[in-house]
């Protein structure tokens, strides 16, 4: 029988998880075929892959089936912002929010979607009541991911939306060589995405608002988001 890997991750690269880390490369030793989302990716755990095996890129695919128009702000009604994704990158939405949510420059009326596992609905659950005292511009929509309903969704939330929120971490190894499918697919809603500087997102600066600091990034493409949403318009 032929092994086929999919790696997404670098977790070979991960100092934290060292039973993963190892897992990986004794996965890698007997692996026939190893399937990556980006060339990045494959090049970073070039040194683990055998000789005997053969790589494969395999792009990851968008979800959204049809591109849409970005959605129009009338009048003052609340932005409606969205983030969406895995538990494992909830953690970065969490650190964000305290900031958000207290901020001085941020003076408009925000509402805030988070699409994720129901782990990620309870983790929301418990942090912003924590946070009531610092938000009084903010309401907030905690929508389970239903995988029954897939893609239909995914694309319903993105597209109610003006504004995906997408924060990661550049510095941390795991997000070396990911795929860009998350801005991706914001995109095709008629969403605008506000990223974490990723390399595979740096692909995309140019329909896409890039950067580390989410607070002064928020409120750039909101005050600007007439001429994004015409500039980045398909």
């Amino acid at each position: 029988s032929k092994i086929v890997l999919t790696y997404c991750d670098h977790h070979i690269a991960n100092p934290e998880i060292k039973i993963l880390r190892d897992l990986y490369k004794e996965l890698f030793k007997i692996s026939d075929h190893i399937i990556y989302p980006t060339e990045t990716l494959r090049d970073l755990s070039n040194n683990h892959i055998p000789h005997t095996a053969v790589t494969h890129i395999i792009k990851d695919p968008w979800h959204i089936r049809e591109e849409s128009q970005y959605l129009k702000r009338t009048g003052n009604e609340p932005w409606k912002i969205v983030w969406f994704g895995s538990n494992k990158n909830l953690l970065y939405l969490l650190r964000l929010l305290p900031k958000l949510l207290s901020s001085k420059i941020l003076k408009d009326e925000y509402e805030l979607t988070i699409l994720g596992s129901r782990y990620s609905s309870a983790q929301a659950s418990e942090l912003i009541p924590r946070l009531r005292d610092v938000f009084n511009r903010w309401t907030f929509r905690l929508v389970t991911w239903n995988p029954s309903d897939q893609p239909g969704q995914l694309e319903r939330e993105l597209k109610r939306a003006h504004i995906s929120l997408i924060p990661s971490d550049p510095t941390d190894p795991l997000k070396q060589g990911i795929s860009h499918n998350r801005i991706v697919d914001a995109l095709r809603s008629g969403c605008l995405p506000i990223a974490s500087p990723l390399k595979s997102y740096q692909e995309l600066s140019k329909i896409s608002v890039l950067g580390n600091d989410f607070e002064h990034l928020l409120f750039l493409a909101t005050k600007e988001y007439a001429r994004l949403i015409s500039k980045h318009s398909f």
